[in-house]
């Protein structure tokens, strides 16, 4: 059996352009060889603040044979807080989601299964609730035999983009995001989470991990992890052991069976 992939996606500053992001998500996926993805809303509601996420309002941007709500695979410590911070609703549903996930891959198409939450770890410590659906949908892989990947979206191999920046504002660096139009056109908008930025200035050179893109109004822009800077330049090790470091900080890497 061919390897499968499934993947995790939190929406937190997509809520007013669900279009572009079904655009920008079909686009990668027909890029890799696969059609249109199928998104699975592990939400224990849908009560959402962000606009295009209420109710059915997604499903009428990705079409609704391409949206599922499986508010069993919700956090209900939403709705019952007993203090345990995640505690899926109904963890047998794992299994039914898996089993859409078989589906879809036999009809070409990856699973992307969502909430809201930006950050699916911090600190290395396990911060969203799709972090245990992931965990589950694992368990449930392994016993039925199924070599399962779970990976943060878009998905795809983390490279390394070397970027000219001003030393003034590598010093000076303080943010989380960076505009797209700051960067050369050949990086490309969408990228493997864990995707290094090298920013070289004259005398100094900054690292910063790619986390998702987001778009406000006419305006991309890249959210990015912590960051790390020096006067000088940075050898490859560096930029490996950095890598490393904010794979697992922030949970880019992938999880398998």
């Amino acid at each position: 059996m061919n390897r499968v992939t499934v993947l995790s996606f939190g929406y937190w500053g997509w809520g007013t352009n669900t279009k572009q992001l079904v655009k920008l998500a079909s686009e990668w996926e027909e890029q890799h060889g696969f059609a249109p993805p199928m998104w699975v809303d592990v939400r224990l509601q849908r009560q959402a603040r962000a606009p295009e996420f209420r109710g059915d309002r997604f499903a009428e941007a990705t079409g609704a044979a391409n949206y599922v709500w499986m508010g069993g695979l919700g956090n209900a410590e939403v709705a019952d807080p007993q203090g345990n911070g995640i505690r899926i609703a109904k963890p047998k549903q794992a299994e039914a989601l898996l089993d859409i996930v078989l589906e879809k891959d036999e009809q070409g198409q990856k699973v992307v299964f969502f909430c809201a939450c930006p950050l699916i770890c911090e600190g290395g410590k396990p911060r969203c609730h799709r972090h245990e659906v992931g965990r589950l949908l694992l368990e449930a892989a392994r016993r039925r035999g199924v070599e399962l990947t779970v990976a943060e979206w878009p998905g795809g191999e983390p490279e390394v983009h070397e970027i000219p920046l001003d030393d003034r504002v590598i010093e000076r660096w303080e943010a989380k995001q960076f505009p797209r139009k700051l960067v050369p056109r050949r990086v490309p908008l969408l990228a493997a989470q864990g995707t290094v930025f090298r920013f070289r200035g004259k005398e100094m050179e900054l690292l910063t991990c790619l986390r998702t893109p987001i778009l406000r109004g006419t305006n991309w822009s890249y959210r990015t992890t912590d960051f790390e800077w020096k006067r000088g330049r940075f050898s490859e090790k560096d930029i490996v052991r950095f890598k490393k470091t904010m794979a697992k900080e922030y949970g880019f890497t992938p999880r398998s069976v």
